[in-house]
Protein backbone atom coordinates (compact mmCIF):
# COMPACT_ATOMS: atom_id res chain seq x y z
CA UNK A 1 0.00 0.00 0.00
CA UNK A 2 0.90 3.47 -0.61
CA UNK A 3 0.17 6.44 1.29
CA UNK A 4 -0.59 9.35 -0.48
CA UNK A 5 0.38 12.72 1.64
CA UNK A 6 -2.01 15.72 0.46
CA UNK A 7 -2.04 19.32 1.61
CA UNK A 8 -4.99 21.10 1.50
CA UNK A 9 -6.06 24.83 2.02
CA UNK A 10 -9.02 25.40 3.27
CA UNK A 11 -11.56 28.55 2.53
CA UNK A 12 -10.75 29.07 6.45
CA UNK A 13 -7.31 29.46 5.18
CA UNK A 14 -6.08 26.52 7.19
CA UNK A 15 -4.16 23.57 5.47
CA UNK A 16 -5.48 20.24 6.12
CA UNK A 17 -3.32 17.18 6.02
CA UNK A 18 -4.68 14.30 4.30
CA UNK A 19 -3.51 10.80 4.07
CA UNK A 20 -4.80 8.78 1.22
CA UNK A 21 -4.77 5.11 -0.80
CA UNK A 22 -6.71 3.09 -2.87
CA UNK A 23 -9.85 3.35 -5.50
CA UNK A 24 -13.70 3.01 -5.28
CA UNK A 25 -16.20 4.05 -3.16
CA UNK A 26 -14.66 6.72 -0.60
CA UNK A 27 -14.26 6.31 3.47
CA UNK A 28 -13.39 9.27 5.40
CA UNK A 29 -11.51 8.31 9.02
CA UNK A 30 -11.46 11.12 11.17
CA UNK A 31 -9.37 10.39 14.43
CA UNK A 32 -9.77 10.74 18.22
CA UNK A 33 -8.29 13.17 20.41
CA UNK A 34 -5.50 13.52 21.01
CA UNK A 35 -4.36 11.52 18.14
CA UNK A 36 -3.45 11.42 14.29
CA UNK A 37 -3.59 9.75 10.80
CA UNK A 38 -1.57 6.84 12.70
CA UNK A 39 -5.05 5.08 14.62
CA UNK A 40 -6.42 4.05 11.57
CA UNK A 41 -3.32 2.73 9.67
CA UNK A 42 -4.69 -0.56 9.76
CA UNK A 43 -7.84 -0.24 8.65
CA UNK A 44 -5.60 1.72 5.37
CA UNK A 45 -4.58 -1.05 4.67
CA UNK A 46 -6.86 -3.69 4.47
CA UNK A 47 -9.24 -1.66 3.18
CA UNK A 48 -7.04 0.09 0.21
CA UNK A 49 -7.87 -2.36 -1.95
CA UNK A 50 -11.53 -1.67 -2.45
CA UNK A 51 -12.21 1.78 -1.32
CA UNK A 52 -10.80 4.74 -1.93
CA UNK A 53 -9.07 5.68 1.45
CA UNK A 54 -8.85 9.25 3.21
CA UNK A 55 -7.97 9.94 6.66
CA UNK A 56 -7.88 13.72 7.85
CA UNK A 57 -5.92 15.14 10.63
CA UNK A 58 -7.95 17.47 12.89
CA UNK A 59 -6.54 21.16 12.96
CA UNK A 60 -3.13 21.28 14.43
CA UNK A 61 -2.61 17.54 14.87
CA UNK A 62 -0.27 15.85 12.61
CA UNK A 63 0.53 18.09 9.83
CA UNK A 64 -2.58 20.09 9.71
CA UNK A 65 -2.11 23.86 10.55
CA UNK A 66 -3.70 24.94 13.43
CA UNK A 67 -4.82 28.97 13.13
CA UNK A 68 -6.22 30.02 16.36
CA UNK A 69 -9.17 28.63 18.05
CA UNK A 70 -11.91 26.71 16.10
CA UNK A 71 -15.56 25.12 16.66
CA UNK A 72 -16.31 21.53 15.89
CA UNK A 73 -18.62 22.55 13.27
CA UNK A 74 -15.56 24.49 11.59
CA UNK A 75 -13.99 20.85 11.43
CA UNK A 76 -17.22 19.74 9.46
CA UNK A 77 -16.57 22.50 7.47
CA UNK A 78 -12.74 20.87 6.53
CA UNK A 79 -14.01 17.73 6.16
CA UNK A 80 -16.21 19.04 3.27
CA UNK A 81 -13.86 21.10 1.78
CA UNK A 82 -11.77 17.38 1.53
CA UNK A 83 -14.49 15.74 -0.36
CA UNK A 84 -15.26 18.69 -2.51
CA UNK A 85 -11.65 18.60 -3.50
CA UNK A 86 -10.50 15.13 -3.51
CA UNK A 87 -13.78 13.22 -4.05
CA UNK A 88 -16.41 15.28 -5.86
CA UNK A 89 -19.69 14.35 -7.11
CA UNK A 90 -20.07 11.33 -4.22
CA UNK A 91 -21.03 11.00 -1.49
CA UNK A 92 -18.64 9.33 0.84
CA UNK A 93 -18.64 6.61 4.17
CA UNK A 94 -17.82 8.94 6.97
CA UNK A 95 -15.96 6.61 10.22
CA UNK A 96 -15.30 9.06 13.07
CA UNK A 97 -13.86 7.94 16.89
CA UNK A 98 -14.39 9.62 19.89
CA UNK A 99 -13.71 13.36 19.24
CA UNK A 100 -13.84 12.01 15.16
CA UNK A 101 -17.50 10.93 15.91
CA UNK A 102 -17.97 14.49 17.32
CA UNK A 103 -17.29 15.86 14.01
CA UNK A 104 -19.29 13.21 12.27
CA UNK A 105 -22.70 14.55 13.67
CA UNK A 106 -21.91 18.09 12.89
CA UNK A 107 -20.85 16.77 9.31
CA UNK A 108 -24.32 15.11 9.48
CA UNK A 109 -26.30 18.28 10.54
CA UNK A 110 -24.53 20.47 7.85
CA UNK A 111 -23.92 18.03 5.10
CA UNK A 112 -25.86 14.98 5.57
CA UNK A 113 -26.66 15.19 1.61
CA UNK A 114 -23.49 13.85 0.96
CA UNK A 115 -23.45 10.70 3.23
CA UNK A 116 -23.90 7.03 2.29
CA UNK A 117 -23.58 6.24 5.75
CA UNK A 118 -22.26 7.11 9.01
CA UNK A 119 -19.85 5.22 11.45
CA UNK A 120 -19.87 5.91 14.93
CA UNK A 121 -17.06 4.67 16.85
CA UNK A 122 -16.44 4.74 20.51
CA UNK A 123 -18.35 8.10 20.81
CA UNK A 124 -21.10 9.60 21.92
CA UNK A 125 -24.22 12.06 21.17
CA UNK A 126 -24.43 14.42 24.59
CA UNK A 127 -22.63 17.36 25.05
CA UNK A 128 -20.45 17.51 28.01
CA UNK A 129 -21.93 18.14 31.61
CA UNK A 130 -20.84 21.20 33.20
CA UNK A 131 -18.22 19.68 35.62
CA UNK A 132 -16.73 17.75 31.84
CA UNK A 133 -16.43 21.23 30.92
CA UNK A 134 -14.66 22.67 33.68
CA UNK A 135 -12.39 19.74 33.25
CA UNK A 136 -11.58 20.09 29.59
CA UNK A 137 -10.95 23.96 30.22
CA UNK A 138 -8.35 22.97 33.01
CA UNK A 139 -6.61 20.15 31.01
CA UNK A 140 -5.93 22.85 28.22
CA UNK A 141 -4.67 25.41 30.60
CA UNK A 142 -2.74 22.45 31.80
CA UNK A 143 -1.20 21.22 28.56
CA UNK A 144 -0.05 25.42 27.83
CA UNK A 145 2.03 25.39 31.35
CA UNK A 146 3.50 21.89 31.28
CA UNK A 147 2.97 20.35 27.81
CA UNK A 148 1.22 17.57 26.68
CA UNK A 149 2.71 14.28 28.27
CA UNK A 150 2.80 15.77 31.54
CA UNK A 151 -0.36 16.59 31.17
CA UNK A 152 -2.02 13.69 29.43
CA UNK A 153 -0.34 11.01 30.34
CA UNK A 154 -2.51 9.42 32.89
CA UNK A 155 -5.44 9.80 30.50
CA UNK A 156 -3.46 7.40 28.17
CA UNK A 157 -4.35 4.35 30.13
CA UNK A 158 -8.07 4.88 30.31
CA UNK A 159 -7.64 5.17 26.03
CA UNK A 160 -7.18 1.10 26.08
CA UNK A 161 -8.32 -1.84 27.88
CA UNK A 162 -5.58 -3.18 30.15
CA UNK A 163 -4.04 -5.26 28.33
CA UNK A 164 -2.89 -3.55 25.57
CA UNK A 165 -1.42 -0.57 27.49
CA UNK A 166 1.61 -2.04 27.71
CA UNK A 167 1.89 -3.72 24.42
CA UNK A 168 3.18 -2.47 21.21
CA UNK A 169 -1.00 -0.96 20.80
CA UNK A 170 -0.09 1.22 24.28
CA UNK A 171 3.57 2.54 22.62
CA UNK A 172 2.07 3.81 19.58
CA UNK A 173 -0.69 5.85 21.25
CA UNK A 174 1.77 6.84 23.41
CA UNK A 175 3.89 8.03 20.76
CA UNK A 176 1.03 9.83 18.79
CA UNK A 177 0.22 11.99 22.66
CA UNK A 178 3.54 12.57 22.82
CA UNK A 179 4.19 14.15 19.03
CA UNK A 180 1.09 16.30 19.58
CA UNK A 181 0.99 19.68 19.88
CA UNK A 182 0.49 21.47 23.13
CA UNK A 183 -1.69 24.44 21.29
CA UNK A 184 -3.57 21.77 19.35
CA UNK A 185 -4.45 19.94 22.56
CA UNK A 186 -5.80 22.85 24.22
CA UNK A 187 -7.73 24.06 20.90
CA UNK A 188 -9.51 20.74 20.42
CA UNK A 189 -10.34 20.41 24.67
CA UNK A 190 -12.20 24.15 24.40
CA UNK A 191 -13.95 22.85 21.11
CA UNK A 192 -15.26 19.66 22.41
CA UNK A 193 -15.98 21.46 25.24
CA UNK A 194 -18.68 23.63 23.87
CA UNK A 195 -20.11 21.13 21.19
CA UNK A 196 -23.21 20.37 20.31
CA UNK A 197 -25.42 18.10 22.08
CA UNK A 198 -27.44 15.91 19.78
CA UNK A 199 -29.44 13.13 21.56
CA UNK A 200 -32.63 15.36 20.50
CA UNK A 201 -31.49 14.93 16.71
CA UNK A 202 -31.21 10.72 16.70
CA UNK A 203 -34.35 10.08 15.71
CA UNK A 204 -33.73 12.33 12.26
CA UNK A 205 -30.55 10.81 11.61
CA UNK A 206 -32.05 8.13 8.58
CA UNK A 207 -28.61 8.05 7.11
CA UNK A 208 -27.43 4.26 7.57
CA UNK A 209 -25.27 4.25 10.72
CA UNK A 210 -23.12 1.90 12.42
CA UNK A 211 -22.25 2.17 15.86
CA UNK A 212 -19.34 0.33 17.67
CA UNK A 213 -17.68 0.41 21.23
CA UNK A 214 -15.42 -1.64 23.22
CA UNK A 215 -16.33 -3.98 25.56
CA UNK A 216 -13.89 -2.25 28.10
CA UNK A 217 -14.58 1.26 27.06
CA UNK A 218 -14.95 3.36 30.37
CA UNK A 219 -15.02 6.92 28.48
CA UNK A 220 -17.64 5.86 25.97
CA UNK A 221 -18.89 2.09 27.62
CA UNK A 222 -20.85 -0.10 25.70
CA UNK A 223 -24.23 -0.03 27.94
CA UNK A 224 -25.00 3.54 27.60
CA UNK A 225 -23.85 3.59 23.68
CA UNK A 226 -26.24 0.88 23.22
CA UNK A 227 -29.15 2.71 24.85
CA UNK A 228 -28.86 5.79 22.29
CA UNK A 229 -27.84 4.13 19.29
CA UNK A 230 -31.73 2.37 19.57
CA UNK A 231 -32.86 5.61 18.82
CA UNK A 232 -31.06 5.92 15.70
CA UNK A 233 -33.82 4.73 13.00
CA UNK A 234 -31.28 3.34 10.73
CA UNK A 235 -28.58 0.90 12.75
CA UNK A 236 -25.95 -1.68 13.16
CA UNK A 237 -24.75 -2.18 16.66
CA UNK A 238 -21.19 -3.66 16.96
CA UNK A 239 -19.67 -4.42 20.25
CA UNK A 240 -16.00 -5.35 20.79
CA UNK A 241 -15.61 -7.24 23.71
CA UNK A 242 -11.53 -7.12 23.83
CA UNK A 243 -11.48 -2.94 23.43
CA UNK A 244 -11.04 -0.42 25.20
CA UNK A 245 -11.75 3.33 23.80
CA UNK A 246 -9.52 2.44 20.92
CA UNK A 247 -11.11 0.16 19.11
CA UNK A 248 -9.68 0.10 15.69
CA UNK A 249 -6.63 -0.18 17.34
CA UNK A 250 -6.88 -2.83 19.80
CA UNK A 251 -8.74 -5.23 18.45
CA UNK A 252 -7.52 -4.00 14.30
CA UNK A 253 -9.37 -7.26 12.87
CA UNK A 254 -12.90 -7.34 14.36
CA UNK A 255 -13.46 -3.46 13.80
CA UNK A 256 -12.59 -3.91 10.13
CA UNK A 257 -14.43 -7.03 9.23
CA UNK A 258 -17.44 -5.18 10.93
CA UNK A 259 -16.67 -2.25 8.93
CA UNK A 260 -16.53 -3.96 5.72
CA UNK A 261 -19.37 -5.95 6.47
CA UNK A 262 -21.50 -2.72 6.89
CA UNK A 263 -19.52 -0.85 4.43
CA UNK A 264 -20.49 -3.49 1.07
CA UNK A 265 -23.91 -3.80 2.45
CA UNK A 266 -24.29 0.03 1.26
CA UNK A 267 -22.40 0.41 -1.50
CA UNK A 268 -23.73 0.02 -4.82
Amino acid sequence: MKLHEISLIADAGNTISVKSCGRGSTIVFLHGFPLDHRMWLSQLIELSDRFYCMAIEVRGFGESSLDGEYQLQDLADDVEQVRRQLSPDRSVHLVGLSMGGYVAFEYWRKYRQNLATLTLANTKPEADSQDAKVQRLQMAERVKREGVWPALQSMVSRLMAPEAVESSVGQRVAEMVQSANPSAVAAAQTAMASRQDFCQQLPLIRTPCLVMAGGHDVITPADATEQWAAKLPNHKLRIIPSAGHLSPMESPEQFTASLVEFLISHTP
